[in-house]
């Protein structure tokens, strides 16, 4: 598929209904958030909007069965966990800093050492808990409690609670990966 007709499917043309209304009517209501979802796992908004664009497809493409799920908006939301998670394997890009001077690339270099803690610290949370994992992540992505609860099919109290524990958790988590980091690093 072109880069064109992905955009179509991002920005559809309202002449050309190619696409079922009641999907373009939901991914156009829904398209922000998959945006800061995504955005909180890929660290960049280009690659977020990729990945959204590839979620959209399988979405369009898997429409008729995600309707006749009776939660599709949680069905839907799956589908696009899933293409975030595995977007570097499909994506084959990789991270790419920009040429810089002596002096900054020590800054850049503390900079991706601390984004390798906080990513190890979200891996290891989505193992030891990953609903609390799922909840913190919606939450992060500007979702509220109760929309957290809807599209995990748990209570507003659970999302509550499940992103409180998340937080904790992870911000342990952080803690503990610095300070191993810390230990091995030479001063």
């Amino acid at each position: 598929m072109t880069e064109a007709n992905r955009d179509a499917l991002v920005h559809p043309d309202p002449r050309n209904r190619s696409l079922p209304q009641e999907f373009e009517a939901f991914f156009e209501l829904k398209q922000l958030g998959y945006l800061r979802y995504a955005h909180t796992h890929l660290r960049s908004m280009e690659d977020a909007r990729r990945a959204v664009k590839v979620a959209g497809l399988r979405l369009v493409l898997q429409w008729s069965s995600i309707l006749g799920r009776p939660d599709y908006e949680a069905e839907a939301l799956r589908i696009v966990r899933e293409v975030v998670r595995n977007y570097w394997q499909l994506n084959a890009d990789g991270l790419v800093l920009p040429p810089v001077g002596q002096d900054q690339a020590a800054q850049q270099i503390a900079l991706l050492a601390r984004r390798k803690a906080v990513d190890r610290a979200w891996e290891e949370l989505e193992l030891v808990a990953p609903e609390h994992a799922d909840c913190l992540r919606l939450r992060t992505a500007r979702l509220s409690y109760v929309e957290v609860a809807q599209a995990l099919g748990i209570t507003t109290a659970q999302a509550r609670q499940g992103t409180w524990m998340g937080m904790r958790t992870l911000r342990d988590l952080l803690d503990r990966t610095t300070d191993q980091h810390d230990k091995r690093t030479p001063k």
